[in-house]
């Protein structure tokens, strides 16, 4: 009698837990690999990236309506060059950061130092710190970085209006420099950052000469290809990285206070 009230029992808190939409499900733990090619920059492609559908990561109207209730908050990480002692990331430690869609919506910084932290989007260097092997024009001559969600090969364009595709400790580990276009009145160094949809589509960053951000739409190679110049607005002249997370809302990280502002593609 006791194992069938027993029996009974459980089967009342296993029916409760189900309804409820809750899973008790065994912990996992999770390794980061940096060298490995699920972490990679989307700054160069042999062939242009094929879109995988007809949508666009935001747009006109909807995108202005919504970026008010969109958020503003802090970031932050420590640095640990080689051979020196670890401090906070400043601005300007900064050459690159996108995230990559592999599930947890990880933030990738590219650093003067030679390091790519990876973290969350207010702790950039949360998960772990390693050293990379640059290509094309250097770190110094860097414009954008973007990482493609399907592939999470990382593309890094550079000064010099070309691209390479690699991995995030190696930006050329898949293909050397590609000439990429720019958009009329503006060249590779108007080009603040790019960021991939989950489309496949990619989206260009350009500060003219009068401090006006515009966005291009386009692919790996055709920066244009999609969508010609669109005014864009932003908080300031700061930009240090922008990306898209797996559901395409927009990530800017500012210099100007260490501020990070979750967006539309149109509204950073």
């Amino acid at each position: 009698m006791r194992r069938t009230y027993d029996f009974v029992l459980l089967q009342l808190v296993a029916t409760i837990l189900t309804i409820g939409g809750c899973a008790i499900e065994p912990a996992s733990s999770e390794s980061v690999q940096l060298t490995d090619d699920s972490v990679a920059t989307h700054r160069g492609a042999i062939a242009p990236l094929s879109p995988n559908s007809a949508g666009t990561a935001g747009s006109g109207a909807d995108d202005e309506a919504r970026f008010a209730e969109k958020a503003t908050t802090n970031w932050r990480g420590t640095l640990c060059p080689l051979h020196e002692v670890c401090r906070a990331v400043q601005g300007p430690d900064i050459v690159g950061q996108d995230i990559g869609n592999n599930g947890s919506d990880r933030v990738y910084t590219w650093t003067t130092s030679g390091r790519v932290l990876v973290g969350t989007s207010t702790n950039l260097s949360s998960i772990s710190e390693s050293s990379f092997s640059s290509a094309g024009t250097g770190i110094f001559g860097l414009r954008g970085v973007a990482i493609a969600k399907n592939t999470q090969r990382c593309y890094y364009y550079y000064d010099n209006g070309t691209f390479t595709v690699g991995t995030s400790t190696d930006w050329d580990a898949h293909s050397g420099p590609t000439s990429f276009t720019s958009p009329a009145g503006l060249s590779p160094l108007n080009l603040v950052d790019v960021a991939i949809a989950t489309n496949g589509r990619v989206y260009y960053y350009w500060l003219d000469s009068s401090g006006l951000l515009w966005r291009t739409i386009g692919d790996s190679i055709n920066s244009t290809r999609y969508s010609q110049r669109t005014s864009i607005s932003k908080f300031d002249n700061s930009i240090l990285g922008i990306a898209f997370n797996a559901s395409d809302t927009s990530y800017t990280w500012y210099g100007t206070d260490k501020i990070v502002r979750t967006g539309t593609s149109t509204a950073l």
